[in-house]
């Protein structure tokens, strides 16, 4: 409950959205619980505008400086399905050759279109997996995509690449910008429509 400063009663809903800077145009649902729990919930419009004024600077700020996306050695995929050709293609190479001792940028190639494919997955997920997998794969879907793990959501296929991803980063041969690859998941989002 929301407890009025100097009066013995709760606050309306109305005075509860003034406080957090809501617009007395904006509508409240019709019951009160529903009202302070949207209310109490929300961010309040002069703290989201504060938020976005501060990212729209720093965005052009950054434009103007040429230091928006991070330097790539590795090119990105077009598309989802470059990226599952890709991706499938490195994956069966792997009985030839081991990720170890791949050139860098050749591992880069890779791991940015694990990325780009997935961009919803957190580099780090894929070491907390469980044991449980998801039914799959379905017919027809690639083996990149599926089965995953129920826990992390990370396919099967894949968790080698980011175990190795890991390691290159740990041991300073991958810097943030590589391992975490915010430029592959950022296209990758748009791309896929996320």
């Amino acid at each position: 409950m929301f407890i009025h400063p100097t009066q013995t009663r709760s606050l309306t809903p109305r005075e509860a959205a003034r406080i957090q800077s809501f617009p007395d145009t904006f509508v409240l649902p019709e019951q009160p619980t529903h009202s302070f729990a949207q209310i109490g919930n929300a961010v309040p419009p002069l703290v989201g505008k504060a938020m976005g004024l501060a990212v729209a600077e720093y965005v052009t700020a950054a434009v103007d400086s040429d230091q928006v996306v991070p330097k790539m050695s590795a090119n990105l995929p077009a598309d989802k399905e470059e990226a599952i050709s890709q991706l499938e293609a490195f994956v069966e190479s792997l009985f030839l050759r081991p990720l170890t001792g791949m050139p860098k940028d050749d591992f880069l190639q890779a791991w940015w279109a694990v990325c780009f494919l997935h961009p919803n997955l957190h580099p780090d997920a894929a070491f907390d997996n469980g044991k449980a997998l998801s039914k799959g794969p379905k017919r027809g879907v690639s083996f990149v995509l599926e089965p995953v793990y129920v826990r992390s959501g990370w396919p099967v296929e894949l968790i080698p690449i980011a175990h190795e991803a890991r390691r290159r980063f740990d041991e300073k041969q991958l810097v943030e910008d590589e391992y975490y690859c915010s430029a592959a998941v950022i296209a990758g989002a748009f791309s896929h429509g996320n």
